[in-house]
């Protein structure tokens, strides 16, 4: 019984690094993609570039704060109960 659940646990690795190594041939056959290694400029207000990466930044940080101020918002300096 151990045997044969062993030998199926086998296949099974097999089965699966045959599979990936179809699809690593398969990505090294492909064009390449990936992210630019510079951040893609959005706008140019006085002369100060806008990127992408600031974009993201901002709105993260927008997104920090506001779940902050709504999460403490009925905060009180000694709780009751």
């Amino acid at each position: 019984m151990m045997r044969a659940t062993m030998r199926g646990w086998l296949r099974l690795a097999a089965v699966y690094l045959v599979a990936n190594a179809g699809c690593v041939l398969a990505a090294n056959l492909t064009e390449e993609h990936g992210l630019p290694q510079h951040a893609v400029e959005i706008a140019r207000p006085l002369g100060f570039p806008i990127t992408n990466s600031v974009v993201v930044t901002w709105i993260v940080a927008a997104g920090l704060i506001i779940l902050a101020r709504v999460a403490t918002r009925d905060m009180k300096r000694v709780p009751e109960g």
